[in-house]
């Protein structure tokens, strides 16, 4: 993954964003991690968490009925705002957002969503200093997180995660509840 600066995502456009930590944004007034505009993104499996904006810390969808993003196997977590923190709908305008088998604090309705705390490692890092380069989001044991995804978001032939290890592998200590051929 990586840090992203505060994303708008904007009018007819189709991205797919996908593996990414977008952490420590602040946006005004709307969209600290993203803020999609007349679009149908595609974010599967990243970590949008800690951002600020006054509407949807985490994602603001303006899309006024054309199209909605797509959310899955993302965690969406800690983001601040007056409206929404972590997902804000201009719904007076017709935006849908879709958001399944994703870990959102809060909670979200979706196929398989869950509102757990996702413990990651070291979310400030060694130097405690949060949003610098030694902060650790992954998921820990014993996170909700494990075993909760859908497998069928993921590109064909994946098989190894960002540290080379593979990717499916079951927690014997933990009950699948994502989607897919166990392991999930």
């Amino acid at each position: 993954g990586i840090n992203c600066w505060n994303s708008y995502i904007f009018y007819n456009t189709y991205p797919t964003i996908r593996n990414n930590i977008i952490v420590y944004n602040t946006a005004y007034p709307a969209g600290g991690g993203l803020y999609c505009r007349y679009d149908r993104a595609i974010l599967t499996n990243n970590l949008i968490a800690y951002n600020n904006a006054n509407y949807g810390g985490g994602i603001h969808a303006l899309n006024q009925g054309y199209s909605a993003p797509i959310v899955t196997n993302c965690i969406i977590w800690g983001n601040t705002g007056s409206v929404d923190p972590q997902i804000d709908l201009e719904e007076s305008t017709g935006s849908q957002i879709f958001v399944t088998y994703s870990d959102i604090q809060d909670g979200y309705v979706g196929t398989g969503n869950i509102d757990v705390d996702p413990i990651f490692v070291d979310a400030d890092g060694d130097d405690n200093i949060p949003g610098t380069d030694d902060d650790n989001y992954r998921i820990n044991s014993g996170s909700g997180c494990i075993d909760a995804g859908d497998n069928y978001a993921l590109d064909a032939g994946v098989t190894e995660d960002f540290d080379n290890n593979p990717r499916y592998v079951d927690d014997p200590n933990t009950i699948d509840t994502g989607r897919g051929t166990p392991p999930i």
